[in-house]
């Protein structure tokens, strides 16, 4: 009992924090359980959500158009092979290095362990949910003064999240600079090769694409024997409501950009080191990427998720750098976004 009060002692901003964020979601759950009961909140979400059909009949709609464009559909179907193709390379070449006594990918800065662990990042944890009830309580205080539901409900979950993120990797870098005395290459954050870690992160995206490729073939075909048709995820469904460019290019910005930088700052640099500090190499990838895949809440692309997941802790493994990390995570949403925002150009019915 002594040792239980010491603890909360010690911790008395992350136990305020946390009681914070329980009453803030615990009032927000019974206030919108209350509100569905009366029916207005249910028929707003049919509203603002894409349903099932909306989406059946945008991919219809997307194949007649391809299919209406042959040119098209040769330059796209001669760019993923082409993309496919190069990934077989670059795989065929780093084996034949392996098998030459050399590294996948070059050594860079050698990691160490770290003074922070599993405390520091339920810390985080609590410190990110409290960042985003605070804007939402905020926003909420605002709204009741203020008409804003004419800027969009989709912009200020961005807007939330861009916060929240920023919130977070501020606390990290204060938490390892000020609190553990640590440089900021502890968690990653170094210039050192960096074009050269740039260009590993080419060459490592461009490596993984065979194996993503193959997974996503898999869960698609799982998903249909099971007759199992996942909704889109939200971002997506942002994209394919949103027109203004405004909008389209700020959630760009951070889906590509921002996002993926702040992830690697806290998944790869800060809880990737505390885990393997305390359980090991392996251990700690396979317990950030489980991290990293579950906070994504998506159950059809949580192994996809995962796999990257692992990969970016063995970038970061064997490099020291953030950078390879960044620069596949940013890879990868930008094509994801541009998939999305070619997905809806052609099918706009």
């Amino acid at each position: 009992m002594n040792k239980f009060f010491s603890l909360l002692r010690n911790n008395l901003a992350t136990c305020w924090m946390l009681v914070f964020v329980v009453c803030f979601y615990s009032l927000l759950f019974f206030s919108n359980r209350e509100t569905k009961q009366e029916g207005a909140a249910v028929e707003a979400k049919k509203t603002e959500r894409i349903t099932s059909e909306e989406f059946k009949k945008k991919e219809e709609v997307f194949r007649k158009t391809i299919q209406s464009r042959p040119r098209l559909m040769t330059v796209v179907s001669l760019a993923f092979l082409l993309v496919v193709f190069l990934g077989i390379l670059v795989n065929i070449y780093l084996v034949a290095r392996k098998t030459q006594g050399a590294p996948f990918f070059a050594g860079g800065i050698p990691q160490a362990a770290v003074p922070w662990g599993v405390k520091e990042i339920f810390q985080v944890f609590v410190f990110l949910f409290f960042v985003e009830a605070v804007v939402l309580f905020i926003e909420m205080s605002i709204g009741s003064f203020l008409d804003l539901k004419r800027i969009g409900k989709d912009f200020f979950i961005m807007l939330n999240s861009l916060l929240r993120d920023i919130g977070v990797a501020v606390f990290v870098v204060v938490l390892v600079a000020k609190r553990f005395k640590q440089p900021i290459s502890e968690i990653g954050l170094t210039a050192k090769n960096f074009f050269k870690n740039i260009v590993t992160g080419f060459v490592g995206y461009l490596a993984i694409i065979p194996a993503l490729l193959v997974l996503l073939f898999v869960l698609a075909a799982i998903a249909r024997f099971f007759s199992y048709e996942p909704p889109p995820q939200p971002v997506v469904e942002m994209y394919l409501k949103e027109s203004t460019e405004p909008y389209l290019v700020f959630f760009t910005f951070f889906v590509a950009i921002v996002g993926p930088a702040i992830e690697e700052i806290f998944f790869r640099g800060f809880t990737y080191k505390a885990l393997r500090t305390r359980f090991g190499i392996k251990s700690a990838m396979l317990g950030s990427a489980l991290i990293f895949a579950a906070l994504h809440m998506n159950f059809i692309a949580f192994v996809p998720i995962l796999f990257l997941g692992l990969f970016l802790a063995y970038l970061y493994e064997k490099t020291g750098s953030l950078v390879p990390s960044m620069t596949v995570h940013m890879l990868h949403n930008f094509i994801m976004v541009a998939l999305t925002l070619g997905f809806k150009s052609l099918s706009a019915g």
